[in-house]
């Protein structure tokens, strides 16, 4: 989430960059100036403050990521098991 005084951004285009950390170490970003899934357009007149939670377009779960990382390890230890028996 996201908050803007809204009265400095009033029909303006703001671009949201994202940067993930995992202990401390960048792990993925998104920073594409030019991407609409980035970009969010505040319209609404006053001098209020408004939550914006920009959709990045990233549908991927870190669960894809880490259950390949974890078939590959189980691969590893397989082969590397096999070889010991032989």
């Amino acid at each position: 989430k996201f908050y803007f005084k809204e009265s400095d951004l009033a029909g303006k285009t703001t671009v949201v960059f994202e940067k993930l950390y995992y202990n401390g170490v960048l792990i993925a970003d998104h920073e594409d100036i030019n991407d609409e899934n980035q970009t969010v357009l505040i319209i609404t007149p006053g001098g209020r403050t408004v939550e914006i939670s920009p959709k990045t377009g990233d549908s991927t779960g870190i669960m894809v990521y880490m259950l390949t990382a974890l078939m590959g390890l189980a691969t590893i230890a397989g082969a590397a098991v096999y070889r010991r028996r032989r």
